[in-house]
């Protein structure tokens, strides 16, 4: 599952299986730059022209700017889609110069409500000592600083490759607790592989029903799109999610969340003395799982599962339990169910 923060062992399985997976193969809508609203291309290059002027007057490359940043056709996809979905709470993982937050931030405006939590390690980058430095200017001289915080630090991880000299602490796992749902994520991160699957398991469960999580460079950087098709190769995602792209120079993946996450915790219990039943084994004929019970008689069950499905249950010096329905919740991200089995040849 994605749920956890994938160790290496685990990590480099998915990758080996990657080459049975295709990418498009997933694609539920591809999206045309033809169909973003004419606000969203106004916005972006009036916002351009901008942060030109501000480049020149740090006097930093233009190039890194413009290499680094997001392009039109991301950008009024993102900004349409901000007017379009109308969110309160806004996540972003890596800022640089903060270009794609202020298309979200003035679209954010636009709508006359909702904030942007735009995290970033604030650590060189591009010839730049520290961009967000800028990010923060832009942010000011825009008039958008009640529509923008700045956090400082990693969002999920921290990347292989980063200067452990430089102390950052990972802060998305409390910024999520302290925000509590999530209405619309941006993704922009550390592009490794490890980073980019770790950012997405760390909000897929945090996001709303029908709230959008989109990822950039999924064209443009192969380890990204790697990332993407290792996401889009786990089962529980692919019903979780309906999963589009803009297929542009960078490119925007944008997922849509349409089924909740369900966590089951199954305990089985002696019928007449009301004690665990350790290494049962329970089988789903919906999902084709088979689980062996702890010795505290539970199985945790993450999956999507339907309101009601069927199981087995079987254990030594038990009856089997044949065609079991269980009835679930499915507003509810975690439920504990308790079954009885009564004792027998």
């Amino acid at each position: 599952m994605l749920f956890k923060i994938l160790p290496n062992s685990i990590l480099q399985k998915i990758l080996r299986l990657l080459h049975r997976y295709n990418l498009e193969l997933k694609i539920k809508q591809t999206l045309s730059v033809e169909n973003t609203a004419t606000e969203g291309v106004r916005v972006y290059e009036d916002l351009l022209s901008f942060y030109k002027q501000l480049i020149i007057s740090f006097k930093l490359p233009l190039e890194e700017f413009i290499g680094g940043s997001i392009k039109r056709e991301e950008a009024s996809l993102l900004y349409n889609l901000v007017i379009q979905e109308k969110p309160k709470n806004v996540l972003q993982v890596g800022t640089f110069l903060g270009f794609s937050t202020l298309i979200i931030a003035e679209a954010l405006k636009h709508n006359g409500e909702g904030k942007i939590f735009a995290i970033d390690p604030e650590i060189p980058h591009r010839k730049i000592s520290n961009p967000v430095d800028i990010a923060r200017k832009a942010c000011t001289e825009r008039g958008l600083s009640d529509r923008i915080e700045f956090i400082s630090g990693w969002f999920s991880n921290v990347p292989y490759w980063s200067d452990k000299k430089i102390s950052r602490e990972v802060v998305g796992p409390s910024l999520i607790h302290q925000i509590n749902t999530l209405d619309f994520i941006f993704i922009d991160g550390d592009h490794s592989i490890m980073s980019a699957i770790s950012d997405f398991a760390l909000v897929a469960s945090s996001l709303r029903i029908n709230g959008i999580c989109t990822i950039h460079d999924v064209c443009s950087h192969n380890s990204v799109k790697q990332a993407i098709t290792a996401i889009l190769a786990d089962k529980t995602i692919e019903r979780m999610f309906d999963f589009s792209l803009l297929g542009s120079h960078d490119g925007l993946a944008v997922f849509r969340k349409v089924k909740e996450y369900v966590s089951v915790k199954i305990c089985i219990k002696d019928k007449i003395t009301q004690k665990p039943v350790p290494d049962f084994v329970l089988y789903s004929k919906d999902y084709g799982q088979k689980t062996v019970s702890d010795w505290k008689g539970e199985i945790y069950i993450p999956s999507i599962l339907a309101d009601k499905y069927y199981i087995d249950i079987m254990a030594r010096g038990y009856k089997p339990l044949k065609n079991y329905c269980v009835s679930l919740d499915l507003h509810r991200q975690f439920q504990e169910l308790t079954i009885e089995i009564e004792q027998g040849k």
